[in-house]
């Protein structure tokens, strides 16, 4: 592990009963990256978080918050966590919450600074418990960011903001990044990682799938996504694509093919009305559900 590691995991396992929550897990985070952990539910993501935050003891293996045990009064003076249980007192205002939390640290940020990162200036004199869902998560961030976090675990964080909160928060993570703050986020929205992370760790069954950049895991499958209009009808297509998996409801297909210059010269044959056409590149999440499926079969 390199001196810069914020986060170092070596051979971490985790056992529930019969269940292997997670089975010889190792990865690094460095300061100044952001390490998107992906995976279906079930995966071992909460289990690696409750890890690194000292919530649980491992089975085997070892884990590091810039060198120190998780749960360690250093580990947690040096870390912002947002989590999706929160536990905060609710009939405490937002501006009140972020006080409190500013007790806790020796070097906190200004409650108006807090507020303008987090963009909860509308919301800073209202009661937690009258905040909708996304109202929530913006104020629970504000939160992780009081004491100047030098590491940021952030668990689903954008759930149920509007897409301008949604805005707000990523610009505020980046920026923190660029200054040196190691973050790890899950999500399920794959394109905010395949946006915004430096690597991507796709987890499953409590192993270690892929690790890479986002584009060096899309690499891994290769081709095109091709979605069309036909009026070609399911039989047709199975006879006409034949190997080639591909999703088709009413008259709308979707499909991934490596050779999409050949393929589009026969579909436009066998159908010259095809209509909505789209060829793009394969998507992170297309990616990540075909590594899925593989491990799977």
């Amino acid at each position: 592990m390199s001196d810069d590691s914020a986060v170092a995991i070596e051979g971490l396992s985790v056992r529930y009963g019969a269940i292997q929550a997670l089975d010889d897990v190792a990865l690094e985070l460095r300061e100044g990256q952001l390490l998107a952990l992906l995976g279906p539910n079930g995966a071992g993501k909460t289990t690696l978080l409750s890890a690194l935050l000292g919530l649980l003891r491992p089975d085997g293996g070892q884990v590091r918050v810039f060198g120190h045990r998780p749960g360690s009064l250093p580990a947690r003076c040096l870390s912002g966590v947002m989590l999706q249980n929160s536990g905060v007192p609710e009939l405490l205002s937002a501006a009140e919450l972020i006080d409190q939390f500013r007790s806790y640290h020796n070097d906190a940020m200004a409650r108006e600074a807090v507020i303008e990162l987090a963009g909860i200036e509308s919301l800073a004199d209202r009661r937690f418990a009258t905040l909708s869902g996304g109202q929530k998560q913006q104020v629970l961030f504000a939160l992780a960011i009081v004491g100047r976090p030098r590491l940021l675990l952030l668990d689903e964080p954008s759930n149920g903001m509007d897409i301008n909160a949604r805005a707000r928060l990523w610009r505020t993570v980046q920026a923190m990044r660029d200054e040196g703050c190691a973050v790890l986020l899950t999500t399920h929205y794959i394109e905010e990682a395949d946006r915004l992370a430096d690597e991507v760790i796709l987890l499953d069954r409590g192993r270690i799938l892929a690790q890479g950049s986002p584009n060096q895991i899309k690499s891994r499958l290769s081709g095109s996504e091709i979605r069309f209009r036909t009026r070609m009808g399911l039989k047709k297509l199975q006879t006409m694509l034949g190997e080639v998996q591909f999703e088709f409801s009413s008259d709308r297909c979707r499909l991934i093919s490596a050779t999409p210059e050949r393929l589009l010269a026969s579909l436009l044959q066998a159908d010259p009305e095809l209509t909505d056409l789209e060829v793009r590149p394969v998507s992170l999440e297309d990616a990540l559900s075909s590594l899925t499926l593989e491990h799977a079969a």
